[in-house]
């Protein structure tokens, strides 16, 4: 892993730390970035340049909430390291609706 990504990881997890947050959105993570003086952000960004360090997988622990289509949030780095699954995989159970099945016919 790149050092300047080593960075801006230690810094997004020091500031959830600092704010007592579970996660930043990419756009507030692009803007406290940019106060550190990490990315440069224009008034026209809203957090895409985080959400393209997401998509070419340098923030490997962000998600999407509800699977894909679906908002993108980047927890602490060590936060989902115990789970057996990415949140992201469980689609309609992260979102909180659930599946409907067949019933079967006897």
């Amino acid at each position: 892993m790149k050092p300047e990504i080593r960075r801006i990881i230690a810094t997004l997890d020091a500031e959830l730390e600092r704010h007592h947050r579970a996660f930043f959105t990419p756009y507030e993570a692009a803007k406290l970035l940019a106060r550190h003086g990490l990315t440069t952000v224009t008034p026209s960004d809203h957090g895409w340049t985080v959400r393209n360090l997401i998509k070419l997988g340098h923030l490997p622990h962000a998600y999407q909430l509800a699977g894909p289509h679906s908002h993108w949030v980047i927890p602490h780095s060590a936060a989902r390291r115990f789970l057996d699954k990415p949140e992201a995989d469980y689609g309609h159970a992260a979102s909180g609706v659930k599946r409907r099945t067949k019933k079967r016919r006897k």
